[in-house]
């Protein structure tokens, strides 16, 4: 997905990737949600919007069948803790889209994925291996 919109992403997209980013990220203050529900909501406009970026059907329809909200309500849900590290990351790919710099959203993916795993080992233990 980057490969195919980091650099071909036109300013109205960048934009509106901006935009969703910004309402996600007021969302997630310290290590809290503000609102889990609506943070939800915007984190996955979010992704699916940077998913929708490379215009490729295929991606999109994938992304849509990995039941993206049902996973996080299960797993982030179950705790009101996460962490602000997410949305530096997240901030972080958001503006490497806009620079249209592939090396450092290739780089602000794979930290978002280490953080991903992480955290879902951490719920894992919080939850004794059960979500």
């Amino acid at each position: 997905m980057i490969e195919l919109s980091v650099g071909h992403s036109s300013p109205a997209e960048l934009a509106e990737l901006r935009a969703r980013f910004e309402r996600m990220a007021v969302l997630l203050v310290g290590d809290r949600f503000v609102d889990f529900d609506d943070y939800l909501d915007a984190n996955y406009a979010f992704h699916e919007w940077l998913v929708g970026l490379a215009h490729n059907p295929l991606l999109t329809a994938t992304f849509g069948g990995l039941s993206i909200k049902s996973v996080m309500t299960r797993s982030f849900g179950s705790t009101p803790m996460t962490s602000q590290k997410f949305i530096d990351v997240q901030r972080d790919l958001t503006e490497a889209f806009e620079r249209a710099d592939r090396g450092a959203a290739r780089e602000s993916a794979r930290a978002y994925c280490t953080l991903a795993k992480q955290r879902v080992r951490e719920i894992l233990a919080h939850t004794g291996g059960r979500l």
